[in-house]
């Protein structure tokens, strides 16, 4: 291994376990540890490192690096799995469908992938799902006013409510924040579980949307139990007990690579 390459895979090796000992960079990277002294001299002098005893830690300002990197990560692979989720929403609405996408993050992607070409209706309470569809010429859209929640950007209070006694979807995605065994499905708060009631009351079908994540947690307002959605639209990580359920219970479950 030529010393640019070895000073590579030293800068690879801190940054992943934030301190490491000149004894076990040696045995790694089959090099003498006086080489290794050499390597992380030249390391310190960039600011990459700071030498202790016997080793050398990351230097603090690439582990805040280091730190934003990997939430930057983790937030792409978030919206990686909530897209996957989206796209198969998606592939269920049907031309001439019209549909009520609740609040979220999985209905905002999904107004997102909607093709401008197909001709549905879309009923929200979401300002943001509404913005996603401003500019598709065939997508009529229809929001469902009330009283704004700033920090989520949704529509509560009774006008919703009286909107949504008065119209009838085919489909109706609702994004929920809890899926657990005992306490069975929950969202955030009072307003959104009467709301997501009284929508699915007119409803032909109701399409849970979970990560996921979501199982196992619970929100702080009970929806209904496991049995209340006909259909669940969530990813192949979800725990195989909830999988064994729907199949069990004639549950439609479409994950991102497979159906239960």
């Amino acid at each position: 291994m030529f010393g640019v390459q070895r000073l590579n895979k030293i800068r690879e090796i801190i940054l992943e376990l934030e301190f490491v000992s000149v004894s076990t960079l040696s045995e790694m990277l089959g090099v003498s540890e006086v080489t290794i002294r050499r390597d992380l001299e030249k390391l310190e002098n960039e600011g990459f490192i700071n030498k202790t005893y016997g080793g050398a830690v990351l230097n603090k300002d690439y582990k805040s690096e280091k730190d934003v990197i990997l939430k930057q990560e983790s937030n792409n692979e978030a919206e990686d799995e909530i897209n996957l989720i989206s796209r198969i929403a998606v592939q269920m609405i049907q031309e001439n469908n019209a549909i009520f996408l609740g609040g979220g993050p999985i209905g905002r992607s999904i107004a997102k992938n909607i093709a401008d070409t197909k001709r549905i209706l879309v009923i929200t309470n979401d300002v943001f799902v509404a913005t996603e569809l401003f500019d598709k010429a065939n997508v009529k859209v229809t929001v469902a006013g009330g009283d704004l929640v700033p920090s989520k950007g949704i529509m509560i209070g009774p006008r919703v409510i009286k909107t949504l006694q008065e119209v009838h979807v085919n489909k109706a995605f609702i994004d929920v924040q809890g899926v657990d065994f005992k306490f069975g499905y929950s969202v955030e708060s009072y307003d959104e579980s009467n709301i997501i009631k009284e929508i699915m009351k007119n409803a032909d079908e109701a399409i849970a949307l979970a990560d996921y994540k979501k199982f196992n947690s619970i929100s702080y307002t009970k929806l209904g139990e496991l049995d209340l959605f006909k259909i669940v639209i969530s990813n192949k990580e979800i725990p195989e007990n909830y999988k064994k359920y729907y199949y069990d219970n004639f549950i439609k479950l479409y994950t991102t690579y497979e159906v239960y």
